[in-house]
C-alpha cells in the first residue's frame, strides 16, 4: 500500500511556515487587504525562511523544493491569508522561480534568481494580446 504522509522534512516545513503564519501573517491581514501591499517584514521572513523562489536551484539561493513541500506552504500561507495576496504573491515566485530555473539563460539566472530568493526582487507575469486582452484563452 502506498504511504501518503508527509515526510519529516515536509512536516518540518509546515510547523515552521505555521508558526510563521500565526506570528507574522495572520496579524496583518487586514492592513495587507486595506494596504493592497504586503509589508517588507513580511516579504523579508518568506526569504529568511527559504521561501521565496523556493523551487529554484540551491546555486541560486532556492531549496529546490518539491510540488508536494511548495502546495504545503501554499496552504500555510492561505490559511493564514484568505485574503490570498500572500499565498498569491508566494505561488508566482515559486512557479515563475521554476521555470527560469530551468529555461532561463545563465546570466538571468544568476542575477535575477539570486535577487528574488532574497527577498531583493519579485518575479512576475503581465500577458495581453491585441484580440484578447489579458484572456490568454482567447488568443488565436
Amino acid at each position: 500500500m502506498m504511504g501518503f504522509e508527509f515526510n519529516d522534512e515536509q512536516k518540518m516545513m509546515q510547523k515552521t511556515v505555521g508558526e510563521f503564519c500565526k506570528k507574522e501573517i495572520a496579524p496583518m491581514v487586514r492592513k495587507i487587504d486595506d494596504e493592497e501591499k504586503i509589508p517588507d517584514n513580511i516579504i523579508k521572513g518568506l526569504a529568511n525562511l527559504g521561501l521565496l523562489g523556493m523551487t529554484v536551484s540551491t546555486d541560486y539561493g532556492g531549496i529546490e523544493a518539491d510540488p508536494i513541500t511548495v502546495g504545503i506552504v501554499a496552504e500555510e500561507l492561505a490559511r493564514a491569508d484568505i485574503s490570498c495576496a500572500v499565498p498569491t504573491f508566494f505561488l508566482v515566485q515559486a512557479a515563475w522561480g521554476h521555470i527560469l530555473n530551468k529555461y532561463g539563460r545563465e546570466a538571468a539566472k544568476r542575477d535575477i534568481l539570486l535577487k528574488v530568493t532574497r527577498g531583493k526582487a519579485f518575479l512576475g507575469i503581465a500577458a495581453t494580446e491585441p484580440d484578447a486582452g489579458s484572456d490568454l484563452t482567447g488568443m488565436k
